[in-house]
């Protein structure tokens, strides 16, 4: 009865939902469910109302999950007194039929007594085979079975986690708690693929900028406003010109407005020359790979087999990261992709060169998924302008708003210090002069 008790005590801490969803089958040999005639404790009497309840449980729980389970009942009474020298004195059933096996289930009778349930003489045995043909079965529909109740606790999940998310506005997911849920053999995999938060890395990047104007941005002209058929899209400007200002106001802009629609997907990446988990290629990729998947959980299907035979060194290889994460963002079942990867100049020189290299490889084809759109930011470095100039780019520098903006940056940071009011006029002025168009 201990795999029995096990199962009702899972079901009611949460702690070990997976018990529940990887299990996938029971196989029960005289287990007394009525109790028995010759029970030797009050609570496994037959018809006892404590064990009544507990089967009532248990029949809820596996008509909930479909849970395969097999009841085998003895056909011989077991000799007691064979055990203590004195064969043939005491004999009984211990567990009849009435008691082995549940309503409704699959039952099966084997030529034993009690103690032998589990005992065969061989492969050959008919009880064995009887027995191993139903565990065969049981294991040849395990992953078939654990697949569906993890997809399917997925679907829910991820309805909620939207309705959640559209409720109150929150961020795009960026924790691996739907990802274990969906299956929790990939811990490893998530850890190595880690290799920084992206919403941290917004939040620092927060501090450091401050509040800036963001009325530039919310024109006609949004970079993924959907009535632009832009897959590609660079944006430049030199040092103040506010390009990490758009990616951030951008990345919260679009976690609000997908929270509420489960077809679009966005991830980002904050490159920074100042750390070394923000100024690779592979760590771009990974960035973005791992946001991906904690969004939708059955994306991990393009990457654990090549983990499991690489570890974690795939993750070091930068050609098979790229093409784990074109797979997955190309895969049409999770929507389509909005990817923004800002400051790509702050990478090394050689992570530059080869994310580059791939970015015009991938979209400046006519294989290009579809269901995939980029926005990355620089600076207007000439390397940078050879590769992405053959795309739909704009210099922000351009914006018609962006004095404006600046203006009234200046004048809400002016209002703040303690002048009296001709001098902060003067030095509004001042400001204004030397801003240059950008923010600095």
């Amino acid at each position: 009865m201990l795999d029995f008790e096990a199962f009702l005590y899972a079901s009611d801490d949460s702690r070990y939902e997976s018990l529940l969803k990887t299990t996938v089958g029971f196989v029960f040999l005289g287990t007394p469910f009525r109790g028995s005639h010759r029970g030797i404790t009050r609570e496994l009497g037959f018809d006892e109302p404590a064990l009544r309840d507990r089967v009532h449980r248990f029949c809820k729980l596996r008509n909930k999950l479909s849970t395969t389970v097999a009841c085998f009942s003895e056909l011989h009474e077991t000799d007691y007194g064979r055990r203590l020298g004195i064969a043939g004195v005491a004999r009984g059933m211990v567990v009849d039929e009435t008691s082995a096996c549940i309503p409704g289930l699959d039952r099966y009778a084997l030529d034993k007594d009690h103690l032998k349930l589990n005992k065969y003489c061989g492969p050959t045995d008919p009880a064995f085979e009887r027995v191993s043909d139903v565990i065969s079965e049981m294991c040849r529909a395990a992953n078939d079975v654990v697949r569906r109740r993890f997809e399917s606790a997925y679907r829910s999940n991820l309805v909620q986690a939207y309705a959640n998310r559209a409720r109150t506005g929150r961020e795009i997911i960026t924790d691996n708690h739907a990802a274990l849920n969906y299956n929790p053999e990939a811990g490893a995999c998530l850890y190595d693929l880690f290799v920084t938060d992206p919403l941290d890395d917004k939040k620092a990047l927060k501090r450091k900028k401050g509040d800036r104007a963001a009325s530039t941005y919310e024109s006609n002209e949004n970079p993924n406003s959907e009535s632009h058929a832009i897959q590609f899209l660079w944006l430049y400007g030199n040092p103040g010109t506010g390009k990490s200002t758009l990616a951030i106001y951008l990345t919260d802009k679009l976690s609000i407005d997908f929270s509420a629609t489960d077809g679009k997907t966005l991830a980002y990446f904050f490159c920074d020359s100042a750390f070394n988990t923000r100024r690779t290629a592979t760590s771009v990729v990974r960035g973005l790979l791992l946001q991906l998947i904690q969004q939708h959980p059955p994306l991990l299907s393009y990457v654990l087999p090549k983990y499991n035979e690489r570890k974690a060194k795939l993750f070091e290889s930068f050609d098979a990261l790229w093409a784990i994460f074109i797979s997955a963002a190309a895969d049409r079942t999770s929507g389509r992709k909005y990817c923004i990867i800002d400051a790509l100049d702050e990478c090394d020189d050689e992570s530059q060169k080869t994310l580059l290299r791939q970015l015009r490889e991938t979209f400046h084809s006519p294989e290009t998924p579809p269901n995939i759109r980029f926005l990355v930011t620089s600076r207007p470095y000439s390397e940078i302008r050879q590769n992405l100039d053959i795309f739909t780019n704009k210099d922000l520098a351009s914006f018609p708003d962006v004095t404006r903006d600046i203006d009234r940056c200046i004048k809400e940071r002016v209002a703040q210090l303690k002048y009296t009011n001709k001098i902060k006029e003067r030095v509004s002025e001042m400001l204004k002069d030397k801003a240059e168009g950008t923010f600095l």
